[in-house]
């Protein structure tokens, strides 16, 4: 069946210009005012997981929607396990509140597992070797409590599991461990190594509900944080099928939850209560942002067109990976880039066109910003 989706609706959509897309989306995401500092849970819950592919790109793209944040309150809330790193949408690292994960990765897991493989084979990693892993994974974190990615291989091989250190091997062994429900990622310890550790039951949440009931969750959580956006923006940002991302997408337009939008002659989604505070954001005036690479409001989507104008579109996605970026009004306008050389902090921007005055400004407030959460000293260069 096509990606498009079914349109039929009991009353005409609303009509959204691509600069009102624009402004509901950032609203959604935080970036058009900043959540205060206590409510870093709720901001990583309302994006349905941060992206978390880079530590250091996690932790600014939490800057960018928190205000006054510190990097040791991140690490406080990994310390206390109110939020934790794994392996969930699209198969990437992403930081998710725990009772999220306990429904998420029993449902994106078995589908990403068989994603990965191929890969696994090619890197020795039988299903015979694989189980043998996952139970002595299992046996030493319940022995030894959270440990590195160094510690538990060395401890996973002298338990006769042979795994080439070197290799990615153990990556894609803890991956799969991690999408098994097996193992979170923790704080860093004080050599600032990552560290792994037992989670709970992942099924126990999972099974009060069907596996369609928990897709239209899924879909459900994704809306409020990404919307206005289409079935395959949803598809995209999940990593599953289309077949099995629009069985939870229909049950929500089924029984009016979602409502369309339409968007020069293009239909999006959004949650009903998202369209009835549409007309309450909050900012007026210009918003600028740097958002750091892997930022989910740039990964968010399949379809690109109200986010990166299309004759830049080479300068910010890469193949799989995104490039930091400056946002004005939520377009991209820009890329940036910085540099750390002992307490200062050398940002080189490039605008798509010359900036204004304002806009440099708000520039040099995002990089002060930046400065500050970094405990470094900013300077702006633009650069051609």
């Amino acid at each position: 069946m096509s990606v498009h989706e079914d349109t039929t609706v009991n009353s005409e959509p609303a009509h959204l210009s691509p600069e009102e897309v624009r402004w509901q989306r950032l609203h959604a995401q935080h970036l058009d005012v900043k959540a205060p500092v206590d409510r870093l849970v709720e901001v990583v819950r309302s994006l349905c997981g941060a992206n978390a592919q880079s530590r250091q790109a996690m932790m600014l793209s939490l800057r960018a929607r928190i205000g006054g944040l510190e990097p040791a309150y991140v690490n406080k809330a990994l310390e206390e396990k109110r939020l934790v790193r794994t392996w969930a949408m699209r198969g990437t690292l992403h930081l998710v509140d725990p009772q999220d994960l306990n429904w998420i990765v029993p449902l994106l897991g078995p589908g990403l597992i068989k994603k990965g493989m191929g890969r696994r084979l090619e890197l020795g990693l039988d299903e015979k070797k694989v189980a043998l892993g996952l139970e002595e994974i299992r046996d030493i974190l319940r022995e030894e409590g959270s440990l590195t990615r160094s510690e538990l291989v060395e401890m996973l091989n002298e338990r006769g599991v042979d795994i080439d250190p070197k290799s990615q091997a153990p990556y894609h062994l803890l991956a799969r461990a991690a999408l098994e429900g097996i193992v979170g990622i923790g704080p860093e310890n004080d050599e600032g190594k990552q560290t792994f550790y037992l989670v709970a039951d992942p099924g126990a949440i999972r099974k009060r509900m069907s596996d369609e009931e928990w897709q239209a969750e899924l879909a459900r959580r994704y809306l409020p944080g990404y919307g206005p956006a289409s079935l395959k923006d949803f598809t995209s940002w999940s990593g599953q099928s289309v077949s099995r991302a629009k069985r939870g997408w229909d049950i929500l337009r089924e029984n009016g939850t979602i409502m369309p939008v339409t968007v020069e002659g293009q239909v999006l989604w959004s949650l009903r209560t998202q369209d009835e505070h549409s007309d309450k954001l909050a900012v007026s005036g210009t918003v600028v942002n740097l958002l750091p690479a892997f930022d989910p409001y740039v990964l968010g989507y399949d379809d690109r067109r109200y986010l990166v104008p299309e004759s830049y579109h080479g300068e910010v996605y890469h193949g799989g990976q995104t490039v930091p970026v400056v946002l004005i009004d939520g377009l991209v306008a820009g890329v940036w880039r910085y540099e750390r050389s002992g307490k200062r902090l050398d940002l080189k921007i490039k605008p798509f066109k010359p900036f204004d005055h304002t806009i440099r400004r708000l520039v040099a407030e995002e990089a002060e910003d930046t400065g500050r959460f970094l405990s470094q000293s900013p300077s702006v260069v633009y650069i051609k």
